[in-house]
């Protein structure tokens, strides 16, 4: 599920086919879609274990993470798909993410860890993370709070003049 160095090529010298692929679901015959289906299947018939291994994973790539963002970016990456794999149970294009894993506080992750993506400093850092922040919101834009989603508008424009 890690981003590999094949997506950060791709993520540089073809952004729009990045994000062809990543955000609107193409990606289909990737490792990390693949990883991410293990994932969705594992959580449907063992929600609550699923829930608690992962969350662990989680937890030490975020710490990671903290240690060393501009070097460590990748373990934030990694945990934001995997909350988004473990999370997302169902899903519809028009609507985004249907059903929830209710065990996986979608809006304590989005304070804690999607906001300070959006609130970062220098739009030209670390712009990876500012796409899986745009891709959290936009797949669970149904279960966060409205006023998280107006607040995020502002640096949405932002992000995408850049």
């Amino acid at each position: 599920m890690e981003f590999r160095q094949s997506d950060e090529e791709l993520f540089e010298d073809n952004p729009e086919e990045y994000i062809r692929r990543d955000i609107e679901g193409s990606d289909v015959d990737t490792r990390r879609r693949a990883a991410c289906d293990l994932v969705r299947a594992l959580s449907r018939s063992f929600e609550a274990q699923m829930t608690e291994i992962f969350g662990r994973y989680v937890a030490v790539m975020l710490e990671s993470y903290g240690q060393n963002p501009q070097t460590n970016w990748r373990s934030k990456d990694a945990a934001i798909y995997l909350i988004i794999a473990l999370a997302s149970k169902g899903q519809t294009q028009r609507h985004g993410t249907t059903q929830t894993n209710q065990l996986v506080d979608l809006v304590d992750f989005y304070r804690q860890q999607i906001v300070p993506e959006f609130q970062r400093g220098g739009i030209d850092q670390l712009l990876v993370l500012k796409a899986d922040a745009i891709k959290y919101l936009m797949t669970f834009r149904n279960h966060l709070p409205r006023e998280a989603i107006i607040a995020s508008i502002a640096p949405l424009i932002d992000l995408l003049r850049s």
